[in-house]
């Protein structure tokens, strides 16, 4: 099913989706206006945030996820390279307003529920991190054992951190799906003095190769792009799996990395559910746990990007 979001509200490239609510949230590269929001119910559409390096202004967003408040409405980006976490709340217009700024520089990616931050370890040598919602330690941990050919990559190390968290709070569980490569990592973190990872599994492992000076390692180029988006609900993790092709031929052939035709699914256990696939390519996706309505980002046969909605209850 259509959104009321299509070609003529999106000027710039869409990099993810959040809906919550009755909200659609994108963010949107190489725009000065980098956040648009529309509401489903009403059609409200609303750009803001400022693209740029001063103050409250957002250079590249890496994610974007729902920000616990109780009795608000609110949601959260977060900047890789200013490495700042924006708050945005609704105000009494109904206009989203950004309400808190802080820095976070300690995860390279992460998701949050109303206790907990959890996600890869982006300032120490453990994989993972988890923190309360204050930001303090409570735990670090994990390891690459599942990758048998690691060996000695220095800060290559680096390129088996990068993907996408999604957490289930009810389940106090958070999924990992690797950006490079195919590999996803399942952590229960019920017990913050003692986090286990009951599931790990790596389908294709991202390949490396030393550089010159051989003191650290770069993607070679018969990497396989993993898994570029992430959404979960209650039962299910719906993986955006990336294009068959390798980095080289995606070179080759001036292919964007970010398209896929087919969603993965699977149970908070880690086990394999279903594929879905999709003529036109998909870019990002967010599971609405309030409408129970999956929101994807499409190029449509125009290219041009459109939001659309599917009925997962009935495709699980």
């Amino acid at each position: 099913m259509e959104t009321g979001i299509h070609r003529d509200s999106i000027i710039g490239q869409v990099e993810h989706i959040l809906s919550f609510g009755n909200h659609i949230i994108l963010a949107i590269e190489q725009s000065s206006r980098p956040i648009l929001s529309y509401n489903i119910e009403t059609g409200q559409l609303q750009r803001f945030g400022w693209l740029g390096r001063g103050k409250n202004e957002i250079i590249s967003i890496n994610q974007i996820g729902v920000y616990p408040i109780e009795n608000k409405s609110a949601f959260y980006l977060h900047g890789n390279f200013s490495e700042t976490l924006f708050v945005y709340t609704l105000d009494e217009t109904a206009e989203w307003e950004l309400s808190e700024a802080k820095e976070m520089n300690n995860f390279l990616s992460f998701d949050l529920d109303s206790n907990s931050v959890i996600g890869t370890n982006k300032t120490s040598d453990s994989r993972y991190l988890l923190n309360d919602r204050r930001y303090e330690t409570l735990s670090e941990f994990g390891d690459y054992a599942e990758f048998d050919k690691i060996g000695d990559v220095g800060e290559g190390i680096r390129f088996y951190k990068y993907g996408s968290c999604v957490v289930n709070p009810s389940l106090k569980r958070c999924a990992w799906f690797s950006y490079y490569g195919e590999a996803c990592n399942i952590i229960d973190y019920s017990d913050p003095k003692n986090v286990k990872i009951p599931h790990r599994k790596v389908y294709k492992s991202a390949a490396l190769h030393e550089t010159s000076w051989g003191e650290t390692s770069l993607l070679a180029n018969e990497t396989k792009m993993g898994f570029i988006s992430l959404t979960g609900s209650d039962k299910h993790i719906m993986a955006l799996c990336g294009s068959d092709g390798t980095m080289k031929e995606l070179i080759l052939a001036n292919e964007p990395h970010n398209r896929s035709h087919d969603i993965c699914i699977f149970d908070w256990n880690g086990k394999y559910v279903r594929r879905l696939v999709s003529d036109l390519p998909m870019v990002a996706l967010s599971y609405n746990k309030d409408r129970e309505e999956l929101f994807v980002v499409i190029l449509n046969e125009d290219y041009y990007y459109e939001v659309v909605s599917l009925p997962l209850k009935d495709m699980i």
